[in-house]
């Protein structure tokens, strides 16, 4: 059975996704009780914030779209425990882990391209006006 849960939005906008292929012995000891245990049928109809994310789940035939406030109690533990075992890789029986995630650094925190103590790039060099001198006499306004 594959499992995969995507997260999408953020202030970033950025999409994340976490994906497994679980085997029938792991399906059946480990998942199985942690699927059934989310309440797939009962998904409240509420509209996402600004700036939140959106976790869509999929398990076997069961899909859900969730609001980031929506996920709590089993679906926290099945969205937790498919981001875990597809960051690890290793899942011994329980198949292999799906495509790497779009952003995969911990706790999903983008790091600045160059340091922040390195200095911006002058707009002009030493001597040079950023503006033009003015001119003698009136302008085009006529002042």
């Amino acid at each position: 059975m594959k499992i995969a849960v995507r997260r999408t939005g953020g202030f970033a906008g950025l999409t994340t996704r976490w994906a497994v292929d679980v085997a029938q012995p792991e399906l059946r000891d480990v998942w199985m009780p942690l699927i059934d245990s989310c309440p797939w049928d009962d998904v409240p109809d509420d509209a996402n914030q600004p700036d939140r994310y959106v976790y869509s789940i999929i398990a076997g035939e069961h899909q859900v779209t969730l609001p980031e406030r929506q996920v709590t109690g089993p679906w926290r533990a099945l969205v937790d425990r498919t981001r875990d075992a597809a960051r690890a890789g290793d899942l011994g029986e329980a198949g292999r882990s799906g495509p790497e995630p779009a952003v995969d650094r911990d706790d999903d925190v983008l790091e600045p391209e160059r340091p922040v103590t390195e200095p911006s790039r002058w707009a002009t060099e030493p001597g040079q006006r950023l503006f033009p001198a003015p001119q003698d006499g009136p302008g085009e306004d006529g002042r």
